[in-house]
């Protein structure tokens, strides 16, 4: 596969919905990376004391303080200048790549099918790796991986980054830490949502979905193959159940 310097293509929006995912249109994928960054940048901690409590006045008055403090507020600085640099770098170079998967004729999954790949850190990074590598052969904006949620604590975004970028790497022998590696082209979701949409218990899961409206919350059809099995095995096994031609196109390609 031809190497290609990506960038991070990999959207990590920490907001109420827990979600991450990529904006199909160039300029909504700069506007929300731009409302993502000024959100951070614009939060205060509101101090609601209760008068009658002396302890819960002392503790708010302590939060507030190291919130207002100059390390604090440095650190906070420097993130959402890393978020800036590495997070979104590349969001319109990968949206115009999702439009045109969206408008060419090689996508062989319609716009109410998809392909879920389900996924945690406890699954091995050489299973990871194979997951990001035939997706990216693939070239299908309908087949994304999700998490269930960050990893650890949520409000330290940093182990997520450096676990996705891990996988997403296409030389295992790069250091991210260091450079910046070339990268798959994937899209990776932290959608705890779909987990409980589709009943998903243990990962790895591959999941093929059709009849799902995009963004709803109503579930299409699905099946779904348990397992740490390649992409291509787990599809031929769904589509021996499903019968549909985008699976078998999608086996096909894989097969090479």
């Amino acid at each position: 596969m031809r190497k290609r310097n990506l960038g991070l293509m990999v959207l990590l929006f920490a907001v109420a919905a827990i979600k991450v995912s990529a904006v199909a249109d160039s300029g909504t994928a700069k506007k929300a990376a731009q409302q993502a960054l000024q959100k951070a940048q614009q939060t205060t901690i509101e101090r609601s004391i209760n008068k009658h409590n002396k302890q819960g006045e002392e503790a708010a008055q302590r939060v507030f303080e190291k919130y207002q403090g100059e390390e604090f507020q440095q650190k906070l600085a420097a993130e959402l200048r890393r978020l800036k640099d590495e997070v979104f770098t590349g969001v319109s170079v990968y949206a115009e790549s999702q439009q045109a998967i969206l408008t060419g004729k090689d996508s062989a999954l319609a716009l109410d099918e998809a392909v879920y790949v389900f996924i945690s850190s406890s699954i091995p990074l050489m299973t990871l790796r194979g997951y990001a590598h035939d997706i990216a052969l693939l070239g299908e904006i309908n087949i994304k991986l999700v998490m269930r949620g960050f990893i650890g604590d949520m409000s330290k975004m940093h182990p997520t980054l450096t676990f996705i970028m891990e996988f997403l790497k296409e030389d295992t022998a790069c250091d991210v830490s260091e450079v910046q590696c070339d990268r798959y082209m994937v899209e990776v979701i932290i959608e705890p949502r779909l987990f409980r949409l589709y009943g998903v218990e243990s990962v790895p899961a591959i999941m093929y979905v059709h009849g799902a409206i995009p963004g709803s919350q109503t579930p299409g059809l699905s099946y779904v193959a348990y397992g740490d099995a390649s992409i291509r095995y787990a599809l031929e096994e769904i589509n021996r159940r499903a019968h549909r031609p985008a699976l078998d196109t999608i086996v096909k390609k894989l097969n090479g």
